[in-house]
């Protein structure tokens, strides 16, 4: 038996404890146009061991939410003890002003309020839904978008939201030019934030249009490519200067023959149920073109001349049906101003990529399961990459599930089977208490 252990260098930084000193300074580059500039950390820790990364090593990202995290934790601590420091000469982590106040300006202060109504509860390492229950917030962000593409065109195309299909290939239903047609399509979970489908039907049995679907910190992409016809129409909302734009933009053999931009209306929340589903939160609305939800909170710290930090809070909820989808992220970003002489790189220094989506598990939409989870990439947190699972039995559909009244599932109640998760019976008796 042949055993894969984990790079030497992701070991030595996942066990980054004691920290002794932090250093944060600018490692400067010359290109053919431009000075570039990198932003790096050193630190000394556990005893004079010494880490340095800028933003162009391998494992950076972690790297700083690792360096975050450990600092946030001990930087009320005394790093020596009696024997190391016997007259207590140095008892908190050597670090120059400036460095100070960009790891102040980026620690996350929702972090405990996003995690904490989790707390404590049973979580899985792998997600107990089936793939369907995954697919099917998505199915009006496709509509959306293909039908729009084929406005632009001389075929009529339009496409029923009922969904039929399991594992990675299903089937929507619609039309083509007046004649009824069924459209399969793939579906590829790339990462927590990239989605990949290839949906047949449209151009022919051969020629499939391939559509992904990207979320950010900042915004949604959805890029959909014809390969045949050289064609790529590219979707994006994204934030800036607190306001949603929405950009569309189809290119054909590299020129442009579409392309619109507009702001968003804000909107008053219909469904701050689903937005406080774990916590209180306070965004501004925006309704995007197909229907779902986008709210946003943004800040701006000046930290100097040169330099800011900037935080965005950002929640995506798609409402189809008996089921949803809630996709948030919180991040604090380190920039420097670009100018014509000099360019810089972005240092994230925290975040948090949360995905939530929840299904109706009986015919009359009365008991629902939700699945939350927590992506491992972007965080050291104690919840990243662990699902938690709750019930609600709600009367009045997706409107009724609230905070209060959402009963935790986890292995004490038995819940070990995606079976479990769609079982009305055990699901009903476990929300009841009987």
């Amino acid at each position: 038996m042949q055993v894969y252990g984990m790079d030497p260098e992701l070991v030595e930084i996942y066990n980054i404890r004691n920290l002794e000193s932090i250093k944060i300074w600018d490692l400067v580059t010359p290109s053919p146009s431009k000075m570039i500039v990198m932003p790096t950390i050193l630190i000394v820790y556990d005893g004079g061991k010494v880490l340095n990364l800028c933003c162009k090593d391998k494992y950076y990202d972690v790297y700083v939410k690792k360096v975050m995290e450990v600092y946030q934790d001990e930087k009320n601590n005394i790093v020596e003890d009696a024997l190391t420091d016997p007259f207590r000469l140095r008892s908190t982590i050597l670090i120059d002003e400036r460095s100070l106040s960009i790891l102040e300006s980026g620690e996350l202060k929702r972090k405990n309020e996003v995690y904490g109504f989790y707390d404590g509860k049973d979580s899985y390492n792998q997600s107990l839904c089936f793939q369907r229950d995954e697919v099917r917030p998505f199915i009006p962000v496709l509509i959306y978008h293909l039908e729009k593409l084929f406005s632009l065109t001389d075929r009529v195309v339009s496409i029923d939201s009922e969904l039929s299909g399991y594992r990675d290939n299903y089937i929507l239903n619609g039309r083509v030019d007046g004649i009824d047609t069924i459209f399969p399509f793939t579906y590829e979970k790339v990462s927590s934030d990239e989605y990949v489908f290839h949906i047949a039907g449209m151009l022919g049995k051969s020629e499939p249009i391939k559509v992904k679907i990207e979320f950010a910190n900042d915004g949604i992409i959805v890029t959909m490519t014809v390969d045949k016809n050289e064609l790529v129409a590219t979707s994006k909302m994204s934030v800036t200067n607190g306001v949603v734009k929405s950009v569309f933009d189809v290119e054909r053999k590299g020129l442009t023959i579409c392309y619109t931009n507009e702001d968003l209306e804000g909107i008053p929340l219909d469904n701050k149920n689903l937005a406080d589903l774990d916590y209180d939160t306070k965004l501004e609305w925006f309704k995007l073109p197909w229907g779902a939800l986008y709210g946003i909170d943004t800040s701006i710290d000046e930290l100097s001349e040169t330099e800011k930090m900037i935080g965005i809070d950002s929640m995506y909820i798609q409402i189809s049906d008996n089921c949803f989808m809630k996709k948030e992220f919180y991040s604090k970003t380190y920039k420097r101003n670009k100018t014509v002489a000099v360019d810089a790189n972005d240092m994230v220094l925290d975040q948090v990529d949360k995905t939530t989506i929840g299904f109706s598990v009986d015919p009359d939409d009365h008991v629902f399961v939700i699945e939350t989870s927590f992506d491992d990439s972007t965080s050291n947190y104690k919840a990243s990459g662990k699902n938690f699972y709750h019930a609600i039995e709600s009367k009045s559909g997706i409107e009724g599930i609230k905070r209060e009244n959402l009963v935790s599932l986890g292995r004490k109640e038995e819940l070990i089977h995606k079976s479990d998760l769609v079982n009305k019976s055990k699901i009903l008796m476990l929300v009841r208490g009987e």
